[in-house]
Formats: structure tokens, sequence, C-alpha cells
């Protein structure tokens, strides 16, 4: 078993974390209103790994999480911080959402656990709904970043329009101090509205998608093809920031002898973080 400290952990993200990305949190952290981040890749694009970076260098930077996850991905994240931070697991059953956020956490992990496909959509939004409910309580001023790995849950589904949840999420965040994060696979399962949307957003990270998802962007929101290459059966991890309006290539972990990608490539019995 491999043991690094929190310390450690800090001293490397300074260097390894693309300035960009360390930037882009402190404005996202100081923004008033819809300051949401889309991050999309397709299966094998290392869309996994950067959520997980994502979730760490919240951490690092000692901001409080709420994650709400359909298939337990980041969960042994959240256990590995176990010994340095306040890391709480709510694990829902079935259709159940009698659950309550504790009053002090630094890391929530929400797990949709047992949850049919079928029901994950009308049982994400019935968290959601509890969530701005028991925030609305809290006195605690601190910003909170939510991800939610699963958007598409709420844009594929005929029952609402398309983008009714996520507005309902954006509005409410910025009602209760949140900074929404999102998860996708692919742009090219939305509706043109969806798309523009999600491409309007703050900031994006977009990697690797499917010829048609880039002809989209190429077509409808003019992407050059210097960048539509860096999504082109890319490398895990290599893609597109958008920031602001600025479109850069990004290549989350070009170093795989880090801790920090360590971290995120290992499960929480293979690595101990202490607080020295």
């Amino acid at each position: 078993m491999r043991e690094v400290t929190l310390e450690e952990l800090k001293t490397e993200a300074k260097r390894f974390f693309p300035l960009d990305v360390r930037d882009m949190h402190i404005r996202r952290e100081n923004q008033e209103g819809n300051a949401a981040m889309i991050m999309s890749g397709l299966p094998g694009s290392g869309l996994n790994f950067c959520i997980k970076h994502e979730l760490l260098l919240c951490l690092l930077q000692k901001s409080k999480i709420i994650e709400i996850d359909t298939e337990n991905e980041h969960l042994a994240l959240a256990e590995t911080f176990s010994n340095v931070a306040k890391v709480c697991f709510i694990r829902i059953s079935g259709c159940d959402t009698s659950w309550t956020i504790p009053d002090d956490f630094d890391y929530l992990h929400i797990s949709l656990y047992y949850v049919p496909s079928s029901e994950q959509h009308k049982v994400s939004r019935k968290v959601l709904s509890s969530l701005w409910e028991q925030l609305k309580n809290r006195n605690d001023n601190e910003k909170i970043w939510l991800f939610h790995t699963e958007l598409s849950l709420h844009m594929t589904h005929n029952d609402l329009p398309h983008d009714a949840t996520v507005d309902d999420i954006m509005e409410n965040a910025f009602r209760y101090n949140v900074i929404p994060t999102f998860a996708l696979i692919d742009l090219e399962d939305f509706d043109e509205e969806t798309q523009r949307w999600c491409e309007s957003l703050s900031y994006a990270v977009i990697l690797a998608q499917t010829c048609l998802t880039r002809t989209i962007l190429k077509d409808r929101f003019g992407y050059s093809q210097k960048l539509l290459d860096c999504i082109t059966n890319s490398e895990p991890g290599q893609g597109i920031m958008v920031c602001e309006g600025k479109r850069q290539e990004i290549y989350y972990h070009s170093d795989t002898t880090t801790m920090l990608y360590l971290l995120a490539t290992s499960k929480s019995s293979e690595l101990v973080i202490k607080k020295g």
C-alpha cells in the first residue's frame, strides 16, 4: 500500500494542474450567476479521470463538494479522502429519497444505488428537489460544488422539456450558492437548442467526440480544424477547454508517474492519504 500526504498532493497540484484549470476554478468560485461547467467525452476519452481531477482540485482548495453519481464511478476517490476530510456517503436504493444532508461535510457522495435505469431520471429529480429544500435551511455561506455525472438523464426524456431540469439546477444553484458541473457523453444525442445551451456555458471540457459531434462543433459553432484534431481519436485526457469564450487545447494527464495520477487510478485499498 502506498502512502502520500495531503501537503505532497497540494505541492504537486500546483505543478501538475494546467494553470488555466486552476485559474478557472478561482474565477468560477468568485463569479456570480451561472458559473457552470460541462465535461463531455466518449468512453475511453479519459472523462472519468478528468472528473476525478476536478473533484480532487476542489478538495485541495478546501471546497465543499456534493456529487450525485449514478454508477459509483468516483466512490474510491471519496473513500480515499476519508482520512483527511469529512466524507459522507448516502446510498439511495430503489426510489427512496428519505435522506438528509449532514450538518458538516467536505465531500458528500450521493449514489443512486440499485436504481433501475428506467427510474434514474425520476429519482435524480427527486434527489435534486430534496437537495434544494435542505440547502434552503442551511446557514453555511460557503460555496458548494455540485457534480452531476449524468446530465443526459435530464435531457433525453419526453416527460419534460429537455432543459427544464437543467434550468431548475441553474436557478437553484444561483440561489443557494452552488457551482454546478455536469458530465455527459456526446452532444449529438441532444436537440439544437440543448447543444447551444451546452456550448454557451462559461466553461467546458470537451474530450474525444464522434464524427457527427465534430461536424456540429465545426458547422454550428465554428470550431477550427486544429481544435477538432484534439478530439479526433485523441489520447485519454486530451481535448479542448472552453473558458469564458476562449478555446484552447488541454491535456489532463501527460505524466503518469505523479501522485495525482496514482490517486485518480487507485482503489481506496491501494492508497492512504495522511494529513502530515
